[in-house]
């Protein structure tokens, strides 16, 4: 797991970009202008409608802090790519490439309250998910989701993959996740103030963030 100290009191976050090089673009102007320093981006670069190359560039100009997605092993391996608009390493430079490569699938940040763990599904497993309506029995079988509740981890675990942003509470452990930025699937970003506690929620539609984000408190 990669460590990085600096503290972090307000960040932006987003994830699953999917090659959407001009919402991803929407998305690093409108952290610019909310004065936001801190950005991570929680995996899935790969396949998509888009630009990969353009966003990794950006991505490495702005410093934007990533973790490693599913859709980008597979892409870098050659999985999985009878995928609708899945890529091959053919359509990536080898800047990109390299970027892919180096990206771990964990990190974990120092925030105003406390460390916070990055990644693309749970822990070091990208496939693995929790969504909102998961209950009972689905949480109890998950073995990453108890590894997370039940281990040494962070109380806030911060992720993408499902596509559906959340805020979930579970024992003492919260589970943010950070939605996507893939046009087909209500695309948003998130804004997370560790300081006071808040997490904001902002649509995307039309190719532009909306002003009123849903607000959630972090408990």
């Amino acid at each position: 797991m990669d460590a990085i100290k600096q503290m972090v009191k307000v960040a932006g976050f987003i994830s699953d970009v999917h090659a959407e090089d001009i919402i991803f673009e929407t998305s690093i102007m409108f952290f610019k202008r909310q004065g936001i320093k801190d950005i991570y981006c929680l995996g899935d670069f790969c396949d998509g409608y888009g630009n990969v190359d353009r966003i990794i560039s950006r991505a490495r100009n702005e410093g934007i802090i990533s973790v490693k997605g599913n859709h980008d092993i597979w892409c870098l391996g050659g999985i999985m790519r009878n995928m609708p608009d899945s890529m091959t390493l053919a359509d990536l430079s080898n800047d990109s490439i390299d970027f892919l490569k180096s990206l771990p699938k964990t990190r974990e940040i120092t925030t105003s309250t406390g460390s916070v763990l990055l990644c693309h599904g749970i822990l070091d497993n990208e496939m693995a998910r929790v969504c909102s309506d998961d209950y009972g029995y689905a949480i109890e079988s998950n073995d990453d989701l108890q590894m997370f509740i039940n281990g040494s981890y962070p109380s806030i675990m911060i992720n993408g993959h499902t596509h559906r942003k959340m805020v979930k509470q579970i024992q003492d452990k919260t589970i943010i996740n950070v939605g996507t930025l893939f046009r087909e699937h209500n695309p948003s970003l998130t804004i997370v103030d560790f300081e006071n506690k808040n997490v904001y929620f902002y649509d995307i539609i039309g190719g532009i963030v909306k002003d009123e984000p849903e607000v959630i408190e972090l408990k």
